[in-house]
């Protein structure tokens, strides 16, 4: 077998036609004094951008040239009738996007832009383009930018929708007219890269080997789809070995960037990897000629992104678990010791068993937002291992974890013992059935039913027991060993079962549970400390007001 080449992805930053290579991800609006009175309705806006790239004449958004080295650079430059979506905040204090139209650059690569606000207020905008990709809040639509064609030009290629770049500006409001001083300058959100496939396979491969469609993961949650635009029949529409394939990516540091596709030849389908660790790509830059030597293989088990929907998936160490469909499935998930697993927008309804199964040791690290049910009394929705072991969350993901009658969303079955939990990240709502925590024990007997010590480092945890259970912590006659709740957190929302006595901690009948330390203090009882705010409200549950607290830093 051919040995593998190395994917190189740290290229030098190009001298003159150089995307910018600074990235500035600031989200916040802040409102600026005015020393006008802001105007009502039509109000006409005016601005410049700072030139978007050195192109000479300045006649093209991003076209290919050549440097002094005759190497391959992407010229940009601002092209007349291009897009940028205007966020601004109106007078009601609302925001709302316009959409500006470049207008004929100017001879130093600046251009200006207008739009018509309406009951604009001034003060800061945000300025995205191309204006396609704006989201609701004034920034990229990261989603948008996952389905790509692999040009660089043309009506679907990356200098029309791709070519991301965001930034800022004050906005003066002055009668019917706005403005923004000075210049707007956008700062690249995305680089490009230009790669072709080699094929490694064992034997000879023809130059008709095609891809279609290839598949990207970068290691911080994205799966990128790039399916060619090629007209033709059926063995002429994928991309070819000799092709030119451009895409944008966001950028990633000290990552792991997976190709994964299915060829078509001669031969039928086969599934082809290509992964890169370690890799860094900078927003800004143009990485250009790299070769992805694809690795044959047919059995698609041993591939790290695992779907879902085709069946029931025994996930290993460093597998990635999607779902082609958004339609819940009934298949389920079993984390074997000592893997970390990505699970990716997964929307479980399990029957007769846990959603989620943990072996023994595992971390689940969360991307998107994911959702598990266990629909069958007894069983969790996500099942910790034995006692001992340790089930580990995190990530920039969401789950929503529940479960049917006396198991925990995220713990022990019914009078069956689990190990830790410890929750470092992500958007986590756990909800046990009767007699079961949120987290924590399900429904217990005198010798079974405990888990272990449940860790909250991070993230915005919402849990919530059944009837007698607390929200984290123990089920009716469930116990666990010690609940730490640090520092840092960014907030903690717990209710108990209707006869459950703590929301947070022992669930009713619970004789044998450890402390509870909230910030580095013990037994806490629900009284505020001097690093926190406990809010109490009472919430109605089967009938009777029970009392839920919500932890939050000060």
């Amino acid at each position: 077998m051919t040995t593998k080449k190395t994917l190189i992805l740290a290229m030098t930053l190009l001298t003159a036609g150089a995307l910018a290579t600074s990235c500035d991800n600031e989200d916040n609006i802040t409102d600026e004094p005015q020393t006008q009175q802001p105007a009502a309705g039509a109000i006409t806006f005016t601005a410049t951008l700072a030139p978007k790239g050195d192109d000479g004449g300045r006649t093209r958004a991003i076209t290919t040239g050549k440097d002094g080295e005759n190497k391959e650079i992407l010229n940009v430059a601002w092209a007349e009738g291009e897009q940028v979506a205007v966020y601004y905040q109106k007078t009601d204090d609302s925001y709302a996007t316009a959409t500006a139209t470049v207008g004929t650059p100017n001879g130093d690569g600046s251009a200006p832009i207008t739009t018509t606000l309406t009951n604009a207020k001034g003060g800061t905008a945000k300025f995205v383009y191309p204006a396609t990709l704006a989201n609701n809040t004034g920034d990229i639509d990261e989603a948008a930018l996952l389905s790509q064609n692999g040009n660089l030009t043309g009506a679907n290629g990356i200098s029309t929708k791709f070519d991301a770049a965001t930034g800022e500006g004050t906005i003066t409001v002055s009668g019917s007219e706005a403005s923004v001083s000075g210049t707007v300058t956008m700062t690249n959100r995305v680089c490009i890269c230009k790669f072709h496939f080699d094929i490694v396979d064992g034997g000879a491969v023809g130059p008709e080997r095609e891809f279609s469609p290839v598949i990207i993961r970068d290691g911080n949650g994205h799966t990128y789809t790039i399916t060619s635009d090629r007209q033709g029949d059926f063995s002429t529409r994928g991309f070819k070995r000799s092709d030119d394939i451009y895409i944008a990516l966001l950028p990633v540091s000290g990552k792991t960037v997976s190709f994964y596709n299915s060829s078509l030849g001669s031969g039928g389908y086969n599934n082809y990897i290509y992964t890169a660790s370690n890799t860094t790509l900078t927003a800004g830059k143009f990485y250009r000629n790299l070769s992805i030597d694809m690795v044959k293989d047919a059995n698609t088990s041993t591939l790290p992104f695992r779907d879902l929907t085709k069946g029931s998936v025994s996930a290993v160490d460093g597998d990635i678990i999607y779902m082609s469909s958004t339609a819940a499935t009934a298949n389920t998930i079993t984390i074997a010791d000592g893997a970390t697993v990505t699970i990716e927008n997964v929307n479980i309804n399990a029957t007769g068993s846990a959603g989620i199964i943990c072996s023994g040791n595992a971390t689940i690290n969360l991307e998107g937002a994911n959702t598990v049910i266990a629909s069958t009394s007894v069983y969790p929705a996500v099942q910790v291992g034995a006692t001992g072991k340790t089930l580990t969350i995190g990530g920039s993901g969401s789950l929503n974890a529940e479960a049917y009658n006396c198991a925990a969303g995220i713990g022990g079955g019914q009078n069956v013992d689990c190990g830790n939990i410890t929750i470092n990240g992500g958007t986590i709502t756990a909800t046990g059935g009767i007699n079961a925590a949120g987290i924590g024990s399900g429904q217990g007997n005198i010798t079974n039913g405990s888990c272990g010590i449940i860790t909250i480092n991070g993230g915005t945890v919402t849990a919530r027991g059944g009837l007698s259970a607390a929200g984290i912590g123990g089920g009716q006659y469930g116990r666990y060993g010690s609940i730490v709740i640090s520092n840092g957190i960014t907030s903690v929302t717990a209710t108990p079962g209707y006869e459950a006595p703590a929301p947070i901690g022992k669930g009713a009948h619970d004789s044998g549970s450890g402390s509870v330390t909230v910030d580095g203090v013990a037994n806490w009882a629900g009284a505020e400390t001097e690093h926190l705010n406990w809010a109490a409200s009472t919430v109605l549950r089967g009938g009777k007001n029970v009392t839920r607290w919500t932890l939050t830093h000060k």
